[in-house]
């Protein structure tokens, strides 16, 4: 997933990568969402072990798919290369993707099967010797991203909110479903995937398209009026999720305790969920490309370090703890949580350029 985020970044430009990028938290997070589906019949035709062979085939002819029919995306300039030429580059780079001037697009000239053939070494050939691949690299430098403001409260938030409206549905599903609703696998399978999956895709439709055009617009003003266009103008977007997000946890937790139709705790999912997915696609969106994108591959693995270890945390606490406080107590906890981590994002709304200049950019490979 660190890995796909990267690639976004690579090959779409500035205006272009909140729908790229939404499509990509989309289609990895809308994966959770189908598993279910199919794996409720998986689990009640045959058995669940087939849940995890399934799983091993659709992984395994993917990897051999990815491994050898797509090409590198990231350029590395050849050591030839003289600093005056990357530098005058780099300007013209920044240019068109900051001011976004009204000037002829660029278009790039079409990849020649050579090209393609190249791209698909496992190694890059043209790798300058300051690019090769060290150990600390794989965690060390990645994590060190958390010290800037602009990737820990993004991380943060949607880790929070990840968990709240995806993760603990999975997890509290099965087991309040089956005690309220006596549904089977299938069921419980088809009330969880299909409620999220609704709500991610509706989520998805109201988040990167309309940053996109909020950021044209924005550079419009610019071109017209002078008016300094920040990162965090993406960050305005993000509103709506905030908003969501916590109604859609008091609507299923309320609902769960109350026992009401089985259609009211799903709405909830679907209103938690189309919330939870805009503020991913923001989040991504806003610190993988607008503030860090020459290192939005390790941007994104930081992204997915606190979302897993903030997810991991919910399976051992989840239903005990509703158990005890009553769900419709738990569930608005976990709403004042999401409202509480939000707060930082606030702060980012106002401060984020003034921190980061204060900070500096973090350093390329």
């Amino acid at each position: 997933m660190g890995i796909g985020a990267g690639t976004v970044i690579d090959i779409f430009y500035g205006h272009q990568r909140g729908r790229a990028m939404g499509i990509f938290v989309l289609l990895s997070t809308n994966g959770a969402h189908l598993a279910p589906i199919m794996g409720g019949y998986i689990a009640r035709d045959r058995n669940w072990r087939w849940c995890l062979w399934a799983s091993a085939m659709i992984n395994g002819a993917t990897f051999f798919i990815i491994l050898f029919f797509m090409p590198e995306t990231l350029f590395d300039r050849p050591d030839e290369s003289t600093q005056e030429i990357f530098a005058d580059d780099k300007e013209k780079i920044d240019e068109i993707e900051d001011v976004s001037s009204p000037r002829e697009a660029y278009r790039s000239p079409p990849m020649e099967f050579k090209t393609y053939i190249r791209r698909l070494w496992f190694w890059d050939l043209d790798r300058p010797a300051s690019r090769q691949i060290k150990a600390k690299d794989f965690v060390a430098r990645p994590l060190s991203l958390l010290k800037y403001p602009s990737v820990a409260f993004p991380a943060l938030y949607l880790a929070v909110n990840f968990g709240l409206a995806q993760i603990e549905a999975g997890l509290t599903v099965a087991t309040l479903f089956t005690r309220i609703y006596k549904f089977d696998t299938a069921q419980n399978g088809l009330a969880n995937g299909l409620s999220q999956l609704i709500g991610a895709t509706l989520g998805e439709l109201c988040s990167g398209a309309v940053t996109d055009a909020a950021m044209r617009r924005a550079r419009k003003r610019f071109i017209k009026g002078g008016k300094l266009v920040t990162s965090e103008l993406r960050l305005q977007a993000i509103w709506t999720g905030a908003i969501t997000v916590p109604i859609g946890l008091m609507m299923y937790g309320l609902t769960i305790h109350f026992g009401v139709n089985f259609v009211a705790p799903c709405v909830g999912m679907v209103v938690a969920c189309f919330g939870g997915q805009i503020i991913s696609s923001v989040c991504y969106t806003y610190s993988c490309s607008d503030c860090y994108r020459h290192r939005s591959t390790d941007v994104s693995l930081c992204f997915n370090v606190v979302r897993q270890i903030f997810g991991m945390t919910l399976g051992f606490y989840s239903i005990p703890f509703g158990e005890l406080i009553g769900f419709e107590w738990s569930f608005t906890v976990f709403s004042a949580i999401s409202i509480v981590t939000f707060l930082p994002i606030v702060a980012l709304m106002y401060h984020g350029r003034r921190w980061r200049m204060a900070l500096g950019e973090p350093s390329e490979y």
